[in-house]
């Protein structure tokens, strides 16, 4: 389904967030692929940075290995053009041997920024800890994704007066 050419830019996010979400549910790469620039970058909160329209649309591999049933709901969504946001639920049933069968839940928010119609940018925040808790994910492992998510978090050179008093 292509965008309407003439959507306001609220009703064009909110088609390309259907759109994008859909993409992700039916396991079709190619189509997320197709909504980014050709540089567009897939910020994952989970398996990390990917960046350019052919590593995003082998991203969705990487997800159909560890899941499936996948479901995806967009809403409160918000632009003005150049930047979007929207609130969303996100489910799939796992398959790690960890946790295998279990259903994983949780709720976040996207942040898009957009140039000519389509994402340069994809970057989302979501409930990690209750995600690797249902993924019985602990100890030392939960330690360690907690210090690779506090580095990235202070790398950020956008802190850089947050980071003294």
């Amino acid at each position: 389904m292509a965008v309407n050419e003439g959507a306001t830019p609220q009703q064009h996010f909110e088609q390309l967030a259907e759109q994008f979400t859909a993409a992700v549910c039916t396991n079709n790469g190619s189509a997320l692929a197709a909504l980014f620039d050709p540089q567009g970058i897939y910020d994952d909160a989970f398996y990390g940075e990917f960046i350019g329209v052919e590593a995003i649309a082998a991203m969705l591999a990487l997800w159909y290995r560890d899941g499936c049933d996948f479901r995806w709901q967009m809403y409160d969504c918000l632009s003005n053009g150049s930047l979007a946001y929207a609130r969303y639920r996100f489910s799939y049933t796992s398959l790690h041997p960890r946790a295998k069968g279990e259903r994983i839940v949780t709720e976040g928010s996207a942040q898009f920024q957009l140039r000519a119609g389509k994402i340069s940018h994809y970057r989302e925040h979501w409930e990690g800890t209750a995600i690797l808790s249902m993924l019985k994910v602990g100890g030392e492992q939960m330690v360690s994704v907690a210090r690779k998510q506090a580095q990235r978090l202070l790398a950020d050179p956008a802190l850089e007066g947050h980071l003294a008093p």
